[in-house]
């Protein structure tokens, strides 16, 4: 099995799973070392810091940065954050944005750097979406908490059926309620 920073396999990744399909993905995403910039819980409400407002906000701009994603449950946790993204098909043979009025061609094999093509920030899929999420993020909160870095990784599960989904759904609604100040060990099956 392949090593990923000296952890066997990527984790939280299913390798029989195309993820430039549709898919509805539960995504967490926690702090570097699980420092709570985010603020913190008291009697089950989160109490934002502004870094945990800056990732309220960007995670509300998901839709209008990518026509391809649909946000639904999402919460902001002093470490982590617990979301569901709904991502609509494969990459076509050209990509359309709402703000234009002609088609635009994908970029020629030479952009992509040495992957090309097959670049997975280029296509329709969960890592783009996370990674862009991601780095707005830092930018923003790094203008008042310098110091604020992620976990490398995000953890995503594939919601395949509507009970999943409806449990996932329950479980980031009632994080804040059930939190510990450590690790979730109630995530949904």
């Amino acid at each position: 099995m392949p090593k990923f920073n000296n952890f066997p396999g990527r984790p939280g990744r299913n390798p029989f799973w195309n993820y430039d399909s549709y898919g509805v993905y539960f995504i967490t995403i926690n702090t570097f070392d699980r420092v709570p910039y985010f603020g913190q819980i008291d009697q089950g409400k989160l109490w934002p810091s502004p870094a945990g407002e800056i990732v309220n906000t960007v995670w509300g701009l998901i839709p209008e940065q990518f026509a391809f994603v649909r946000t639904d449950e999402f919460v902001v946790m002093p470490d982590h954050i617990h979301g569901i993204l709904i991502v609509h098909g494969s990459p076509p043979e050209v990509e359309r944005s709402p703000k234009q009025d002609k088609e635009q061609p994908i970029p020629p094999p030479s952009v992509g750097g040495v992957t090309g093509l097959n670049n997975p920030m280029l296509g329709k899929n969960l890592s783009r979406v996370v990674r862009w999420f991601k780095g707005r993020c830092t930018f923003e909160i790094r203008r008042v908490m310098p110091e604020f870095t992620w976990q490398s990784h995000f953890d995503d599960r594939v919601l395949a059926h509507d009970e999943a989904w409806i449990r996932t759904r329950i479980y980031i609604r009632e994080n804040p309620l059930k939190w510990g100040g450590g690790r979730d060990k109630s995530r949904p099956r």
